[in-house]
């Protein structure tokens, strides 16, 4: 379950019988993963105005398709640009209204509006498509702009671009579609305004709604970052196609005097085809079937930054020496940084739903190779392998 626009925090965890209080285990989160028969108590506190959503993350559980009556049968909504027609079944919708406001200083959404027109960072992020050999279906991607020239309109980047921003910079991210089909990007886990939210046809508020990007078009989505941490961007638009199709890519948000960290290693996990609903598809690793290894080095801490977009599967992973299950230490989850105190090293052992990030610190003793290796659940497991080569410092 996603909720849209801010953290909420687990306070329990259970089943309909019996409940868990996690008191100093309670955590902030944007997606948590609820099996049959689970439950949780969540809470959360609506700080921004505007159209929000609540939602399964597994899109064969908000697919149009499950909406019933006859529009389920016309299937007439591919290009409308209201949630209602491109999402049913596992979905809330949250109006939050304003505040009452009194004279004084400038209220949170006036300074949010400043801060639209001092962006101090502006990207370019192109939506490309390449037609598929034979009957397949095409391929899309998420291609950031380096440079004066603009990516081919069929150039590729699986996972799409790696976007870097700053905590507490405002940026505008100037989103160009390229393809041949109407989208949204859905800025994942990111605390900012409804409008630039990324649900074509309910983000914003009253009659300023945010429009579905059609082909040929483009949207300018305006964030200020408050946090530092693992994201997620990706499509809120034809999900099933448009994700295992290739529309998602890590936006990391560094901290607001840090850089980029050489010791850190992103590992992103999805699904690999769009035929998704009757069968279990294998992992799409960093943009391939067959991932390239992963480099550590002997006595150095490596940050690895575990982001899982799959369409329709769980993903469990776990890092193995041999048949030995190694340990790390998890520090942050969905972009949030945990307490020092909730720092305890485990077993490298974790599930993920789609849309669940999570970042672990990993030490290697010893030069050799390890293996992370990636079970996708929805049906009979499928395993994927990655070589971790650990070298001497």
């Amino acid at each position: 379950m996603h909720l849209h626009g801010t953290y909420c925090r687990v306070r329990s965890r259970g089943t309909p019988f019996v409940d868990s209080t996690l008191n100093a285990a309670s955590r902030l989160v944007v997606t948590e993963l609820l099996l049959a028969g689970a439950t949780m108590t969540m809470e959360w506190k609506a700080e921004r105005p505007g159209n929000w959503l609540f939602h399964c993350h597994a899109i064969n559980h908000i697919d149009e398709a499950l909406r019933l009556g006859e529009a389920a049968a016309r299937n007439e909504h591919a290009d409308h640009a209201t949630v209602t027609d491109m999402m049913a079944g596992l979905v809330m919708a949250i109006t939050v209204r304003p505040a009452p406001t009194t004279a004084g200083p400038p209220t949170a959404a006036r300074r949010r509006v400043a801060e639209r027109r001092v962006a101090r960072r502006h990207l370019r992020l192109v939506v490309t498509e390449r037609a598929a050999s034979g009957t397949g279906k095409p391929s899309l991607a998420y291609v950031l702009q380096r440079g004066a020239r603009e990516p081919s309109p069929d150039s590729l980047e699986l996972p799409g671009s790696m976007l870097e921003l700053r905590q507490g910079e405002p940026t505008a991210i100037t989103v160009v579609n390229r393809s041949r089909q109407s989208t949204s990007v859905h800025w994942h886990g990111m605390e900012l305004e409804s409008f630039f939210d990324g649900v074509a046809g309910w983000s914003g508020a009253g009659t300023t709604i945010a429009p579905m990007i059609a082909p040929g078009d483009s949207f300018v989505a305006h964030m200020t970052p408050p946090r530092a941490g693992t994201f997620i961007y990706h499509t809120h638009a034809g999900e099933l196609a448009q994700l295992t199709g290739g529309l998602y890519g890590a936006l990391i948000v560094r901290p607001r005097n840090g850089r980029s960290d050489p010791h850190d290693r992103i590992i992103v996990l999805a699904d690999s085809t769009a035929d998704t609903l009757n069968r279990t598809p294998p992992s799409i690793i960093n943009g391939r079937r067959d991932p390239e290894p992963i480099s550590l080095h002997v006595g150095t801490t490596h940050r690895l930054r575990l982001i899982s977009i799959g369409a329709v599967t769980r993903k469990r992973v776990r890092l193995l020496d041999g048949e030995t299950v190694l340990r790390w230490t998890p520090v942050a989850k969905d972009g949030a940084e945990f307490p020092v105190a909730a720092r305890v090293e485990s077993v490298a052992d974790q599930m993920f739903s789609a849309g669940e990030t999570m970042d672990v610190l990993v030490t290697p003793t010893r030069a050799g190779e390890l293996v992370l290796e990636v079970a996708s659940l929805s049906g009979p497991p499928i395993i994927t392998r990655v070589r971790v080569l650990v070298k001497p410092r």
